[in-house]
């Protein structure tokens, strides 16, 4: 009887060893999860409440002269290009409050057509976020349309289907009970954001057996030349995450790669390579130059681009942790060819790199940054400003270099900041815009300033016609 038993233990054992094997042998199917949410979004559009939101200021910007003492733009003699635009001051948006008194800071901001749709979250452990929208269609008399809250998720970026007749936004945040989502919204021709449409896409069974916690980054991209095919590239994660490609009709997954603090991401459909590009963090950074199609990196005409930290400089605390704040622009060099991405890279100021070759064109002035870090970086649309988000040093201004050796010096030409506390320049967009009438009537452009708990800052640069 007991070497029946003996017997029995063995064979258990043995097929206990089995099944673990087989589980282990398991092909891992990596999937998201598509949530349609039926509660209803909460919408604000009262206007009574949005009465209050901008406030119309319309006076000269007063700058402080890049090694220089305090002027107002245009009152004295200044470095080309700006002698020939006009800098106004004019609004500002309050910091967004809600019923309960909680404060949302602004995250993220992205122009399009006559309109300005700014993402918030709120700041330290609540997961909170909002999605407002401003109509620039008069840039006199900016007008905040409505806006909605989002209970549970920090919202940090967002991306838009710019396809004529499509309404769909999506939202790249971070929700306390799923971690790392995107939620897909509609707002319509008018600006109007639905209250009855919310999807909510989580990524809890691409990395498994670890959760992402944030979605840091999302970018919308289509297939050239008539955009049958249409993606989404969102990025996730500090320790946990890495690059997921989603059908932006579907919001099925198509593919991912794994490797931590993947902080932002741009697509470049202009270079002779269809790639997706973004930014790992950390304590050896790069910029990560991916195959779109197939998400392959660091491979043949896909290497890594290292980007080290520079030392400390001035009087500039270094970044609580690597994966702090970081925004990327791509901007065209001469040509569609030459493409650039300018890179926030806290407190080693702002750089750009070509796509292609990975070489290191642009970079900051040593002596920029006095007591902030660059949280966001912006290009102007006829690639003569770039545009700085410092931190506590507010927004620094400065011309494209266009002659030198490489890399070339970015000098601000000025900085400009309001008295907030505690408010800090974290983000930066610009938008620009040819109004009707001709040639006498000029040009113009329209900043928007991420000022944390200091709300949104309004500035247009109009051309001065000779």
């Amino acid at each position: 009887m007991r070497k029946f038993v003996i017997y029995l233990g063995i064979i258990v054992l043995v097929v206990v060893g089995i099944l673990i094997a087989c589980e282990d042998d398991k092909v891992f199917e990596p999937e998201v999860i598509v949530e349609e949410v039926d509660s209803g979004l909460e919408v604000i559009s009262s206007s009574s409440i949005l009465a209050d939101r901008i406030e119309v200021i319309n006076e000269p910007l007063e700058v402080d002269v890049f090694g220089g003492s305090p002027a107002k733009v245009g009152a004295m003699p200044m470095a080309p290009p700006t002698q020939d635009y006009d800098w106004t001051y004019l609004a500002q948006m309050p910091v967004l409050e809600d019923q309960h008194g909680t404060y949302y800071s602004a995250s993220f901001i992205e122009f399009h057509n006559n309109f300005v749709y700014v993402t918030y979250n709120v700041q330290g452990s609540t997961h909170d976020g909002a999605l407002e929208i401003i109509d620039v269609s008069d840039p006199e008399n900016p007008v905040s349309v409505n806006y909605a809250l989002f209970d549970g998720i920090d919202i940090n970026q967002l991306a838009i289907d710019p396809t004529q007749g499509s309404d769909k936004v999506w939202l790249a945040g971070s929700s306390s009970k799923l971690g790392a989502v995107v939620v897909e919204v509609k707002v319509n021709s008018s600006g109007i954001i639905s209250g009855t449409h919310e999807v909510i896409v989580h990524f809890e069974s691409v990395f498994t057996p670890d959760v992402s916690a944030n979605a840091n980054s999302v970018r919308y991209a289509a297939d050239q030349p008539n955009d049958d095919g249409k993606y989404l590239f969102v990025t996730c994660g500090n320790t946990v995450g890495g690059l997921i490609k989603l059908n932006a009709n579907t919001l099925e997954y198509m593919d991912h790669e794994v490797y931590s603090a993947a902080k932002y991401v741009v697509v470049d459909r202009e270079t002779p390579n269809y790639k997706a590009v973004t930014f790992a963090a950390g304590t050896s950074p790069v910029i990560r130059i991916h195959d779109a199609t197939t998400l392959d990196y660091n491979g043949p005409g896909f290497p890594d681009i290292p980007v080290p930290y520079l030392p400390d400089h001035q009087n500039v605390d270094p970044q609580w942790e690597p994966y702090g704040k970081n925004a990327m622009v791509l901007a065209s060099e001469i040509s569609t060819e030459n493409r650039t991405v300018f890179i926030a890279l806290g407190q080693s100021g702002v750089r750009a790199y070509t796509v292609n070759n990975g070489n290191l064109v642009h970079e900051t002035i040593s002596t920029m940054l006095v007591n902030g870090n660059s949280n966001g970086v912006n290009i102007d649309a006829d690639f003569e400003f770039i545009y700085m988000a410092n931190g506590a040093d507010g927004l620094a201004v400065a011309p494209v270099p266009k002659t030198g050796s490489f890399p070339r010096t970015i000098t601000p030409i000025f900085t400009w900041d309001t008295a907030e506390e505690p408010a800090s320049a974290n983000f930066v967009s610009s938008g620009h815009f040819v109004p009707s009438g001709g040639p006498k009537v000029p040009e113009y452009s329209i900043i928007f300033l991420a000022k944390g708990l200091g709300g949104v800052k309004i500035i247009k640069v109009e051309e001065v016609l000779k």
